[in-house]
């Protein structure tokens, strides 16, 4: 990373200035309103996108520094962006520059001398890849993708896509050139060789199959956080019974919130109104909280249902537990004699026992 650091001139923001006001309620009312639904977080994306797009060019060429043109106006229109709350309006980002839909067949447009073609090839329309782990459905999209092409490869080219990848590109058929052409260009995410990119892979590469090969066979063991408490089978059953039909009923309010008009609000009111009624059904069966803990550990982590809600009702008493069982802390300090050196400072390891109060204090 510090390889990779530039050193780039200041960039001054040629800004308009708000009118001047004295502060009252309406107009921060009025500044909260603008401030909704701003761009800084999606400039900032196209941004990033454009690093990616930019890595795939040498420097120097017409595509490398028309989109360093475009990377150093990022700040300005960033600033722009935090001006909205102000009631200042400015030029948006050409969408161009990230979005085919936006071309028009004006090319005065376009930036400076750059040619309708480079334009076309430094689109950043893509998020980069490292935003697979941002983005839960943008993963899920980068995942289909991987299946359906590796699919696509045995039947188009009848080889592997990995080995196909692997190979040189000089060893490719007319055919395998065509497809990896092809993949490239359908890929849903940016994969060129920008500094995020590469950090994303060595991780990759680091922890790749880590938790199959550390955790094989190991199953979560939920007994640490039990109050060790006896119960009898009888109020087992019935917790288990209420809790399955706490279960059935949260899905059929689920379903009633997706198939009809019934508003957020009604849904949020109706969850809590069941989460009350289980929890006195619940306490009329067993008064014992930590008993209670315990039935209903045991009755959610011994199936696949939600475990969201043994937290809900015994939240604090697991806590407890645990504090309970390890009531020593183990934490760095600073210590110039420390044998522990992190950004240019030294640490040692103290330890300290930790005191549980009602309410969820810590000492």
């Amino acid at each position: 990373m510090l390889n990779k650091f530039v050193y780039k001139p200041t960039v001054m923001c040629e800004q308009h200035n708000a009118e001047k006001m004295a502060i009252t309620e309406e107009n921060l009312i009025e500044s909260n309103i603008n401030s909704f639904g701003d761009d800084i977080g999606r400039i900032t994306n196209h941004i990033t996108a454009m690093f990616e797009v930019q890595s795939g060019f040498p420097k120097g060429s017409p595509e490398y520094e028309t989109l360093e043109y475009r990377i150093t106006c990022g700040e300005h229109l960033q600033q722009n962006s935090i001006d909205k709350s102000k009631g200042i309006i400015s030029k948006p980002m050409p969408r161009f520059w990230y979005d085919m839909s936006g071309w028009t067949a004006d090319d005065t447009q376009f930036d400076g001398e750059a040619t309708r073609e480079i334009n076309r090839e430094i689109v950043a329309d893509k998020k980069p890849y490292f935003m697979i782990y941002v983005y839960p459905d943008l993963m899920r999209q980068y995942k289909d993708y991987v299946k359906h092409t590796a699919t696509k490869a045995m039947c188009c080219v009848g080889t592997d896509i990995k080995e196909l990848m692997a190979r040189p590109e000089e060893s490719f058929t007319e055919q395998e050139k065509d497809f990896v052409d092809y993949c490239k260009r359908r890929t849903p995410v940016g994969t060129g060789d920008c500094v995020m990119n590469e950090i994303c892979r060595l991780f990759e590469k680091e922890f790749d199959k880590c938790i199959s090969r550390y955790c094989a066979d190991v199953e979560f063991d939920y007994s640490f956080m039990k109050s060790g408490k006896p119960y009898t089978q009888s109020q087992y059953t019935k917790i288990a019974r209420e809790y399955r039909a706490y279960v059935g009923r949260q899905k059929e309010i689920a379903t009633e919130w997706n198939t009809t008009a019934t508003s957020d609000i009604s849904a949020n009111e109706r969850y809590f109104t069941l989460n009350e009624i289980f929890m006195r059904n619940c306490y009329a069966i067993c008064t014992n909280q930590e008993t209670l803990c315990d039935i209903l550990l045991d009755v959610c982590y011994k199936s696949d249902s939600s475990k969201q809600f043994v937290w809900g009702v015994c939240g604090e008493q697991i806590v407890e537990n645990l504090i309970s069982r390890n009531r020593v802390i183990h934490y760095p300090e600073k210590d110039s004699d420390g044998d522990i050196t992190y950004s240019g400072m030294t640490f040692s390891m103290n330890e300290k026992e930790a005191t549980y109060y009602v309410g969820n204090y810590f000492e």
